[in-house]
């Protein structure tokens, strides 16, 4: 009987020195480290990306330069999938940025925004394969950043959507064509986390340029309101003038813009660089969301906004508000 003691108790402890060797061997597996985050864009796609540490020489995982990736979009319209695969160019840790470099060849990167284990913004055309690109669409988290800027027609201070990190794309909302000379009412709606004193939006050409630049693109239009928006839920009509006739088409169906020609629309210091938008090397309208302060034009000497400065121990770029649950839709 005391043998049987003896021996039960012998494989109970070789049991228990088993387990923690296992526990062990995947806690030291686990060390070259996974990081999974997910998200969902305004058109219902859903997206899971995988960074996998390429090599074990960190004691905690953080996405850097070297690191392999993997993007799962789950397409809404029919249940399909795109997968890109390559490699983390660079990761922003201030921006929370990732840029990713897919394996196809010649393949332009693309950038990827987080917050926690969330993706809230994701940029630029994404190769798949050599014949197939997919590109991004719009996010329901708008990032409003501090932003300052200065041309030789004007200087202006606002806090900004742009491109980074949030492009808002108009075709995503939108289809069809916006015609010459119509005054299109807009209603913007959404959650802010902070109070908006001057809000509206810019529309933007953008081309593949300005997406590799980081930059938004040409102005076209915009809208402003007078009231003033609290924290909390708000809705907001913005009246928007369009100057030219416009023909809006997916970008996953087809990258026709038209082929309008865009001279002369520079809007006292929104213009970011005199890109030519003759077509080839148009991508997409994007919609920049402002909450504006100053903006004053020097040649005609008159302020289009005049309610402070952005102070300067704010840096560049800091986020300024967050605007949860966005959305635009076209009121009749």
């Amino acid at each position: 009987m005391k043998n049987n003691v003896k021996r039960g108790l012998f494989f109970g402890v070789l049991l228990t020195v088993f387990a923690l060797a296992a526990v062990f061997v995947g806690c030291g597996s686990s060390s070259l480290g996974t990081a999974v985050y997910e998200g969902v864009d305004v058109v219902g796609n859903t997206y899971r990306l995988t960074i996998t540490e390429n090599r074990n020489s960190r004691t905690a995982y953080a996405g850097q330069a070297g690191d392999d990736y993997e993007l799962v979009v789950r397409m809404k319209s029919d249940g399909t999938q795109r997968i890109s695969r390559g490699t983390v160019r660079e990761f922003n840790s201030a921006d929370k940025r990732f840029t990713l470099q897919p394996s196809v060849n010649n393949s332009d990167t693309f950038n990827l925004v987080i917050d926690g284990g969330e993706i809230i913004s994701v940029v630029g055309d994404i190769a798949i394969s050599e014949n197939e690109i997919f590109a991004s669409h719009t996010f329901p988290t708008i990032l409003l950043l501090a932003t300052r800027w200065e041309t030789n027609i004007a200087v202006g201070h606002h806090w900004g959507s742009g491109l980074l990190p949030s492009a808002i794309r108009l075709s995503d909302f939108f289809s069809g064509n916006l015609e010459k000379d119509t005054v299109y009412n807009i209603e913007v709606s959404g959650i802010t986390d902070v109070r908006l004193e001057r809000f509206g939006i810019d529309l933007h050409w953008e081309t593949d340029d300005d997406i590799r630049e980081n930059r938004v693109g040409e102005w076209l239009a915009g809208g402003r309101s007078d009231v003033v928006i609290e924290p909390g839920r708000f809705s907001v009509v913005l009246p928007v003038s369009i100057n030219q006739d416009i023909r809006l088409v997916d970008r996953n169906r087809g990258n026709s813009q038209g082929g309008n020609s865009q001279g002369g629309n520079n809007q006292g210091g929104n213009s970011q660089g005199g890109n030519s938008q003759g077509g080839n090397n148009q991508s997409d309208i994007v919609i920049q969301v402002c909450n504006f302060i100053f903006h004053y034009h020097k040649i005609d000497e008159y302020y289009l906004h005049n309610l402070g400065r952005i102070p300067d121990d704010i840096e560049q770029g800091r986020t300024m508000a967050v605007i949860s649950n966005f959305n635009i839709r076209h009121i009749d």
